[in-house]
């Protein structure tokens, strides 16, 4: 299914942004919507093959982003302590709900 989704998608857009999570591919994909411009979002995932579909695309239609890998990991450790917050949070309010039960 979510392959279907990548070919459709890769056969429309002016631009496809390509590049690893927390590169900015959806605000910059936003940006250009906002400026009519259809863009595609392709996520690089180590395990994931490249769709064979990007590689029809011309090249001055792709743009891959990067990210320094030291801000990529503060980036990453900050969502981790985020979403650590978020659960022990999540886990007191369960408690509180299951011994008024």
């Amino acid at each position: 299914m979510m392959m279907v989704k990548i070919q459709k998608a890769l056969k429309k857009p002016i631009l496809s942004s390509l590049g690893i999570s927390r590169t900015s591919k959806t605000p910059l994909s936003m940006f250009l919507a906002y400026k009519k411009i259809k863009a595609a979002n392709l996520p690089l995932v180590p395990e994931v093959p490249l769709p064979e579909e990007l590689f029809q695309i011309p090249g001055r239609k792709i743009v891959g982003l990067i990210i320094d890998p030291f801000k990529l990991n503060n980036i990453r450790e900050e969502r981790l302590r985020t979403y650590g917050d978020y659960m022990r949070t999540l886990t007191m309010r369960m408690s509180v709900v299951l011994k008024k039960s």
